[in-house]
């Protein structure tokens, strides 16, 4: 099972997500975060075994979007867990936040939504499990 943490302002997009791994039993252990700095201050509270394998963020949130906390994630923790997989989501399509995602050492991925099965398989626990633990 991994661990994940599922960072979305919005209600409905983190009730579809655990509804998602929950009925096509996913091997995914899901705690949601509906700010980043909620999530950055669940890493800070745990010990480091306790720490995600990956991290699912939006990109368009208030206060602070995506990118800023796949920076905030690479400057606290990336060095303390290489390992640990950070994906940008989001429902626009916009070239530059491809790139900007592309070229983010700390972001492993940048998806499309809606996250379907297909997606959650094929992106991420493709990769949770190629990764070395």
């Amino acid at each position: 099972m991994h661990r994940i943490f599922f960072v979305d302002d919005s209600s409905t997009e983190q009730m579809f997500f655990k509804l998602l791994v929950r009925i096509k039993k996913l091997p995914l252990e899901v705690e949601t975060f509906f700010n980043p700095m909620s999530a950055l201050e669940a890493l800070e509270a745990k010990s480091k075994e306790e720490w995600p394998d990956a991290i699912i963020s939006d990109i368009k949130m208030p206060l602070m979007d995506g990118f800023q906390f796949a920076d905030a994630f690479q400057d606290k923790y990336f060095s303390q867990n290489p390992s640990m997989l950070f994906f940008l989501c989001s429902s626009s399509i916009r070239s530059q936040d491809t790139e900007r995602a592309d070229s983010h050492p700390a972001i492993s991925c940048y998806l499309e939504k809606p996250l379907n099965e297909d997606k959650i398989n094929g992106q991420i626990i493709s990769r949770l499990k190629q990764k070395t633990f």
